[in-house]
Parts: structure tokens; C-alpha cells; sequence
């Protein structure tokens, strides 16, 4: 029998592999299967789709280069979006004017028993996410599932 593409790929993988000694074996292995076996996949697709020969050890420069690439920036010029950090905002006002139904719940209990029940089974919160989009109102299960 002649050698499998699976020997093939362990070849190719070995001659620049990036695992050391030092590494627990179950890093090794995740290392091994996430990486290589990935870049061994995107190698052979790309010289498939392009029609070129190019090595291995290029691919991986070439790779690393164009995913640390920052278009000619130096660090302080490059723009990096804030994040948004989703708090639960009380209400301001009387009780009465700012409740309303907790979103996620009432979705919920409108799936399981129909709008009407819904509406009585539902709690009413005063509480809501300032950053979400619609400012919906969330009870703190509810928050805490989405903004996990």
C-alpha cells in the first residue's frame, strides 16, 4: 500500500511543528489537533484554490503575518472599539409608571401559555439593560442569562 494523506499530513506537520518537550501531553494533543490540523486543512485548500506550490513554513509565516497585520499602525493609532459593559438600571419614578413586564419572561410564558395567561403569570420588574438595544426590562435571572 503507498502512504495514506494521512501520513502525509503527519509528515508535513512534523517538519515545523510547534509543540515543545516542556508541554503536558494533553496540550500536546490539543495543540496538535486544533493548530495542525487546521493549518494542514487551509494549506491544501488554498494551494487547491489558487492553483500555486507554496511550502508549508511559508504558509504558516504568511498566515501569522496577515493575521498580526495592523495595515502600517503603530499601536496607539490603531482604533480598538470600547466595550460596552451591560448593567441592570433601576427605574427612575413612581412604582406604578415604571414597571413593566420582564421581557425574556413574558416571551417565555407567552410560547408555553398564551398571551393571556401570560400577562398574569409574568412578573413586573422596574429594572432594564441601559446598553441593550430597545432598553428592554429584565429581572436578574433573565439579565444574568443573556449577559453571561
Amino acid at each position: 500500500m503507498a502512504k495514506g494523506s494521512v501520513d502525509l499530513s503527519d509528515q508535513m506537520n512534523a517538519y515545523s511543528s510547534p509543540l515543545r518537550k516542556t508541554v503536558k501531553w494533553y496540550k500536546k494533543l490539543g495543540i496538535e489537533l486544533i493548530l495542525n490540523t487546521a493549518l494542514m486543512n487551509s494549506w491544501v485548500m488554498f494551494c487547491e484554490n489558487n492553483k500555486t506550490k507554496m511550502g508549508i513554513v511559508e504558509f504558516r509565516r504568511q498566515l501569522v503575518e496577515d493575521l498580526t497585520e495592523t495595515e502600517n499602525k503603530t499601536a496607539e493609532e490603531v482604533e480598538r472599539p470600547k466595550r460596552l459593559r451591560h448593567n441592570l438600571t433601576q427605574k427612575e419614578g413612581s412604582v406604578r409608571n415604571t414597571r413593566r413586564f420582564c421581557n425574556k419572561c413574558y416571551k417565555n410564558n407567552v410560547e408555553l401559555y398564551g398571551s393571556k395567561l401570560a400577562r398574569n403569570k409574568t412578573k413586573k420588574v422596574s429594572t432594564f439593560c441601559n446598553e441593550c438595544e430597545n432598553k428592554p426590562h429584565l429581572c436578574l435571572q433573565c439579565f444574568n442569562k443573556i449577559h453571561k
